[in-house]
């Protein structure tokens, strides 16, 4: 089976230019995320935590809602929010750490572009152990190409993590109204921060030594 194209536009190979620690860290999680044997290789998203920017921008759904003085994400996995001032109002003291950071955007043209700070480095890219650090700023461009089409580019800068700034690119569609039973109403997801079911999925030593079990 072919790989699935990379989300990653830059660098040119696809790949996320991880420092050498940092890669030896992703890939112990890619490598046991299947058979997590540590808390650490399970997916914050497994315990009901929000995957942070940009991951909740993709693939699952969710709403814009602009209104004065600033535009609103509504997510519809983890109820994750985030409210994007469009003034110049200062970003807040970096000693601040949230699930979804601290945005600050302003409009060019059909574009909205958007900064992001003060991130808690507890969120994950994707399942597999892709990660940034408290550290991390996000820039991300909001492309209106047409009633339907939304081009997202986020370009992610963490110097703790990465040897050089990188850039993700996806085309986001929105929901025609006739795709779903209520048009484009977001559900609510009842996953909350309590779940405690992903404790059953670190395997013992001994049982990650066995193997899976026979059907």
């Amino acid at each position: 089976m072919a790989p699935r194209p990379s989300r990653v536009i830059d660098p040119a190979d696809g790949q996320i230019p991880y420092l050498p620690w940092a890669r030896a860290h992703q890939q112990e999680i890619q490598r046991n995320a299947d058979n997590p044997r540590k808390r650490e290789h399970i997916d914050p998203r497994a315990r009901c935590l929000p995957g942070g920017v940009p991951r909740e921008a993709f693939p699952t759904g969710f709403r814009f809602l602009q209104v004065p003085g600033a535009v609103v994400f509504l997510g519809n996995q983890k109820s994750v929010s985030r409210i994007i001032p469009l003034d110049d109002r200062p970003f807040l003291d970096d000693r601040i750490k949230l699930w979804m950071g601290d945005s600050r955007g302003h409009w060019e043209g059909n574009s909205l572009v958007v900064e992001v700070r003060n991130q808690n480095g507890k969120g994950r890219f994707d399942m597999v152990g892709n990660f940034a650090s408290d550290a991390v700023r996000v820039f991300e461009r909001w492309t209106v190409v047409s009633e339907r089409v939304i081009e997202y580019r986020a370009t992610i800068e963490d110097p703790d993590v990465y040897t050089r700034p990188w850039t993700l690119f996806s085309r986001i569609l929105k929901v025609a109204p006739s795709h779903e039973p209520y048009g484009d109403e977001l559900w609510e997801d009842a996953c909350h921060e309590g779940e405690r079911s992903a404790e059953h999925m670190i395997l013992s030593s001994d049982a990650a030594a066995a193997g899976p079990k026979p059907r």
